[in-house]
C-alpha cells in the first residue's frame, strides 16, 4: 500500500549488508542499517542515514557529499563512525536508546552545523576552516554529556543542565 511506499521513499537505497559501497550520484536518500560499511566517492541528492541497526558497530564515510543532512543513531565504539573527506549540509547524533555515540572527522570536507542530542564523543581531526564549524549540543535530555576532541571550532551546550569535555592531550 501507500505506506509502504512512504517508508521506501524516507529510506532510499538501503545499505544493510557489510562491505565496500561506491554509488556515484544518488537521488533521494541512503540509509545504512549494518555495522561494518564503507562508503566512498558517493554524492547524495538527500539525506544520509547511519541507523541504529549499525548498534555499536562502525561505518567508513569516504569522499561523500551529503546535499541535505547526515543523521547519525547508531555506533558506539571507539572512532566508531568515521567521516573522512565528507562535506553535508548538517551532521545530526541522536540515539534514542542512549547509547554514547562516537564519531571522528577528518582530512578536508565541510559541515557548517552539527546538532547533537545523545550522549557523544567527537573527534575533529580536520584543519581550521574544515569539518565541524559549529557543534551544538541541544538534545532535550537532561544531563547530556558531549566530550570534544581534536580541533573544535565552535562548541554550545544548549541542552539543559549539559556538559561539554574537552579531551585530554587532543591536538
Amino acid at each position: 500500500g501507500a505506506a509502504a511506499i512512504l517508508i521506501v521513499n524516507a529510506i532510499g537505497t538501503p545499505i544493510q549488508k557489510a562491505g565496500d559501497y561506491t554509488l556515484g550520484s544518488t537521488w533521494g536518500n541512503v540509509t545504512i542499517t549494518a555495522s561494518g560499511v564503507t562508503l566512498r566517492n558517493t554524492v547524495i541528492g538527500g539525506n544520509l542515514y547511519i541507523s541504529e541497526g549499525v548498534d555499536l558497530g562502525n561505518v567508513t564515510l569516504e569522499n561523500v557529499t551529503v546535499l541535505g543532512e547526515i543523521v547519525v543513531s547508531g555506533g558506539g565504539g571507539d572512532d566508531s563512525i568515521v567521516l573522512r573527506n565528507v562535506s553535508a549540509q548538517k551532521l545530526v547524533v541522536d540515539n534514542t536508546k542512549n547509547q554514547l555515540v562516537s564519531l571522528r572527522v577528518e582530512g578536508d570536507g565541510k559541515i557548517p552545523e552539527t546538532a547533537v542530542r545523545t550522549n557523544a564523543y567527537i573527534s575533529d581531526r580536520t584543519g581550521d576552516g574544515d569539518g565541524l564549524a559549529r557543534i551544538t549540543l541541544d538534545g532535550q535530555e537532561e544531563g547530556l554529556s558531549l566530550t570534544l576532541a581534536g580541533n573544535i571550532k565552535e562548541a554550545v551546550a544548549a541542552a539543559p543542565k549539559a556538559t561539554l569535555n574537552l579531551a585530554a592531550g587532543q591536538a
